[in-house]
């Protein structure tokens, strides 16, 4: 009864069932879901730069310190 294509008037149980998987669908994602049928907007990326606030090229996006910052005060 939780299938997408759920069929109240059916006997016969005939394999044919489809579900939504939500999950990131993104194969480029480190979470990707090969699984998933419904993008739930979970993806994420390693994203290289510099993590280091006070840095003159600080990247807020950044999940992967990549050494390049350049020196601060």
């Amino acid at each position: 009864s939780t299938a997408t294509n759920y069929n109240p008037s059916a006997t016969i149980d005939d394999g044919s069932c489809t579900y939504n998987i939500p999950g990131c669908m993104h194969p480029n994602a480190i979470n990707y879901n090969p699984s998933a049928t419904i993008d739930d907007g979970s993806c994420t990326y390693n994203i290289p730069g510099c993590m280091h606030p006070n840095a003159i090229n600080y990247n807020p996006s950044a999940t992967i310190d990549d050494g390049s910052c350049i020196q601060y005060e």
